[in-house]
C-alpha cells in the first residue's frame, strides 16, 4: 500500500492547497502577482490546473488566500513579541515593532504593502489586515485602555 493510500483526502486536499499557496507565495513576492504566471505555480506545486481550481476560483482568490496566511503569521509574531512585555503599553510598542520588522521582509513588502491594495481593493485589504495585524494591536490597546481606566477609577475621588 503507497502512503498516499493510507491518507485521507481531506489530508491530500491540505496538502495540494498548501502547495499552492507555498508556491505562489513565493512568484506573487517575486516577479509580483501581475507577473506571476498560473502555469508557473501549478508547476512550482506540483499539481494540475485542475487542482488549483478546485481549491481557488482564480489567481486573486489565491492571492488573497496567501495574504491571509501571511497576515496570520505575522499576527503570530506580534502576538509572541507583545508577550514578552509585562506593561500593556510595552506590549503594544513589540507588536508594532515585530510588524515593522515583518514589513522589511520581502514577500511581506510585495505582496502585503505594495500587491494586496490593488489586487483585492482598499476595502478587502483593510478587512484582512483588521483581522490579524490591527486586531493583534486592538488587542493590546484595549489591555492598555482598561490599565488606564483602572489607574484613573482608583486616583480619582
Amino acid at each position: 500500500m503507497r502512503n498516499d493510500e493510507r491518507r485521507t483526502q481531506a489530508e491530500r486536499a491540505a496538502d495540494t492547497r498548501e502547495a499552492l499557496i507555498a508556491a505562489a507565495r513565493s512568484l506573487f513576492a517575486d516577479p509580483g502577482f501581475a507577473d506571476a504566471a498560473l502555469e508557473t505555480i501549478v508547476r512550482d506545486a506540483g499539481v494540475t490546473r485542475g487542482a488549483l481550481y478546485h481549491h481557488f476560483d482564480d489567481k486573486q482568490a489565491l492571492f488573497r488566500a496567501v495574504l491571509e496566511a501571511i497576515e496570520s503569521e505575522v499576527a503570530e509574531r506580534m502576538r509572541s513579541a507583545a508577550a514578552e512585555a509585562a506593561d500593556p503599553w510595552d506590549q503594544v510598542r513589540a507588536a508594532c515593532r515585530a510588524y515593522l520588522d515583518a514589513c522589511l521582509e520581502r514577500d511581506v513588502q510585495r505582496i502585503v504593502v505594495l500587491d494586496a491594495p490593488s489586487v483585492l481593493g482598499w476595502h478587502t485589504w483593510c478587512e484582512i489586515d483588521r483581522k490579524y495585524g490591527l486586531g493583534v494591536l486592538e488587542e493590546r490597546e484595549i489591555q492598555a485602555q482598561c490599565l488606564v481606566q483602572d489607574l484613573d477609577v482608583h486616583v480619582r475621588p
